[in-house]
């Protein structure tokens, strides 16, 4: 498949500009990250071993294979991590997605300890600010939209932080495993730096990572206020939700249609590239059989 070709193509060189980070940082950063088309991952029996197999063909040890957090997909990212395949898991949108899909990972990593295999096996989870935004924009008014993200992504936070906390982690850690990380991540579209910088400068803290457009970096750097350090409670996350659930909001709901939402674009959005370059390719061929002519 040429669309496959193309992403395998600029994610390894994408690894390769990476790799001198990955060297020096020992596997901590240093990561490129490869989505593997969600046409391919209807049935997740066959995920695990279509992510082993691109793992393996690309032959780079900083590359992750992207797997969906969806329910159906716990399984598989157990199997995975098991199978030594570093891990990033998207669309993720609320603590307890976050953490069905963070308790499957350290089930792999304790599979790898009982067998004798080595514990650290790369694995982030990240989370988008952007994608969170707009699917609670709907219920929001536009002023309060910031601070119902920040509220759902510190409760992820301080979900990862109890969980690393917990004796069940600290076991891993004796045998060698590292901690994960939560990533935050924005979209490339100018309107999301405004936003993104009022969520991002709450969202500072250890074990976290935000990925972001140059654009929002520069928004970020000057902006007047850079923020304190996100409290590992949560904060008042937990008020502001509560407050959601007073007005008759349901979180969960909501977080779980937005989850659902992403996914079915993901799956429009891959469709629609391979579309364009099919189009793209049916030129390249017609102007090549016109050339020799």
């Amino acid at each position: 498949m040429l669309a496959l070709d193309l992403v395998l193509e600029d994610t390894c060189y994408a690894a390769d500009l990476l790799r001198p980070v990955f060297d020096r940082t020992d596997g901590v950063d240093g990561w490129a990250v490869l989505a593997i088309s969600p046409l391919l991952t209807a049935d997740p029996s066959d995920m695990v071993a279509s992510a082993k197999a691109l793992y393996e063909n690309i032959k780079r040890p900083n590359i992750m294979i992207t797997i969906p957090g969806l329910p159906n997909f716990l399984k598989v990212i157990e199997d995975a991590v098991f199978a030594g395949i570093p891990i990033n898991v998207a669309l993720l949108f609320s603590r307890e997605q976050y953490m069905a899909t963070a308790e499957s990972y350290l089930s792999g990593i304790e599979r790898r300890i009982a067998t004798g295999l080595k514990p650290t096996v790369g694995f982030i989870s990240s989370i988008s600010i952007s994608s969170l935004a707009t699917g609670v924009s709907p219920e929001f008014p536009k002023e309060l939209i910031p601070e119902i993200v920040v509220a759902l992504t510190r409760r992820i936070y301080r979900a990862s932080r109890e969980l690393h906390s917990s004796q069940r982690w600290e076991r891993a850690y004796n045998a060698g495993a590292r901690p994960q990380r939560l990533v935050w991540t924005t979209s490339s579209y100018p309107e999301s730096d405004v936003l993104a910088v009022l969520c991002l400068k709450q969202l500072t803290a250890p074990l976290t990572v935000a990925a972001m457009t140059k654009n929002t970096l520069k928004a970020l750097i000057n902006h007047d206020d850079p923020g304190l350090p996100m409290p590992s409670d949560g904060g008042d996350c937990e008020e502001v939700l509560m407050r959601c659930s007073d007005s008759g909001i349901n979180v969960d709901n909501l977080t779980t249609r937005i989850q659902n939402d992403e996914a079915a674009l993901q799956v429009k959005v891959w469709i629609e590239v391979l579309d364009a370059v099919a189009c793209k390719s049916a030129v390249v061929a017609q102007v090549m059989n016109d050339s020799t002519r």
